[in-house]
């Protein structure tokens, strides 16, 4: 892929047509990560960012990166980072998504962002909700699943406000910290964390394993303080036999 600064004028023209579709309430950021660049001022193009506030110049970190505990629908893959539910400092709700931009060796070199204000939306489908008789729980049908993994992505994003490093920036020793924090904090006791845990981490559930493996201590047994961990490991033996 070319550097940031030749496909710029190329990548204008698109933000600016979509957000002729989409109208104001929706920013389009283009970022820059080039370099070594401080993530405090990445913004090299934007567009409505009267939704943010934010201008040319701006942080990646002030909107898209800090996601609120209770997400909705979030994916993040080597794609990048999408339908994340997000706050701004005035209270207003965003759902944004980020689009990795990599080059030739899939070096993340920058990205394009969206974030549309939907808070009116929101309180719409509130007052809809009220008027149905329907709430969140007769939605989800209530189950215990549903409130277990919404606590294990909250504890997720804590792990990673703690390292205060975006996933997609973090070292090994920093992913291992993150992994590490989960841990002491008993995630790992929740059914098929590791598979969670290793999405929002962008790494394996094996690199998971491995991380816990070398954070705990010499005289620690593994299989008492992550069953999933052991389990998976009894799994990985089974295939290995069956080939």
């Amino acid at each position: 892929m070319a550097l940031i600064d030749d496909i710029l004028p190329s990548l204008n023209v698109i933000i600016q047509g979509l957000a002729k579709h989409f109208g104001d309430t929706t920013e389009f950021v283009v970022h820059d990560f080039r370099g070594g660049q401080e993530l405090e001022h990445t913004i090299v193009s934007i567009i409505n960012g009267h939704v943010t506030g934010r201008k040319l110049g701006s942080s990646v970190l002030e909107i898209e990166l800090n996601p609120m505990a209770k997400t909705y629908l979030t994916a993040t893959t080597h794609e990048g980072l999408f339908n994340c539910i997000t706050r701004t400092p005035d209270g207003r709700t965003l759902k944004s998504s980020m689009i990795y931009l990599r080059d030739e060796t899939d070096t993340v070199q920058g990205a394009v962002s969206v974030s549309c204000d939907i808070t009116k939306l929101q309180l719409a489908k509130n007052s809809i909700d009220d008027y149905v008789g329907v709430c969140a729980a007769d939605m989800s049908g209530g189950s215990a699943a549903s409130s277990i993994d919404d606590f294990l992505v909250s504890l997720i994003y804590e792990s990673i406000d703690m390292i205060g490093v975006p996933v997609t920036f973090m070292t090994r020793e920093q992913k291992m910290a993150g992994i590490k924090f989960l841990k002491e904090r008993g995630a790992f006791k929740i059914t098929k964390a590791s598979e969670i845990i290793a999405k929002y981490y962008d790494i394996s559930k094996y690199t998971v394993y491995n991380y816990l493996s070398e954070a705990s201590e010499p005289a620690e047994e593994e299989s008492e303080e992550c069953p999933a961990a052991q389990e998976q490991q009894e799994e990985q033996q089974e295939e290995q036999q069956e080939q």
